[in-house]
């Protein structure tokens, strides 16, 4: 996921999960993945996504990880063009989380 398109485009995220044909009638599929998170901010910290893949629609935020503890929200995606490497989307994040301290382990 980048900030946006063309050649001087900044890394912000990978998708990393599974991708599973769900139906047979219109092919369905089914996402479940964590969007990582690359750029210096938000470095390390996680969105849990899953979904339908429609041309158009959106994905449940259903949790998150370091800076997105708790997070809960939609991820809104439409297709914007079509490339030799693949289809583009653009995509807006709405989510509410809660960010937490970060948790210290005593030396036992």
């Amino acid at each position: 996921m980048y900030d946006g398109r063309g050649t001087d485009a900044k890394l912000v995220a990978r998708a990393q999960g599974t991708h599973i044909q769900a139906g047979m009638k219109d092919p369905l599929w089914y996402n479940s993945l964590n969007v990582v998170f690359e750029d210096a901010r938000f470095k390390g910290s996680t969105l849990q996504v899953m979904g339908t893949v429609v041309e158009e629609g959106d994905w449940a935020i259903v949790g998150g990880t370091g800076e997105f503890t708790l997070a809960q929200g939609v991820i809104y995606k439409k297709k914007v063009d079509i490339t030799n490497e693949g289809d583009v989307m653009e995509i807006i994040i709405q989510a509410f989380y809660t960010p937490l301290p970060k948790l210290t382990w005593a030396n036992n």
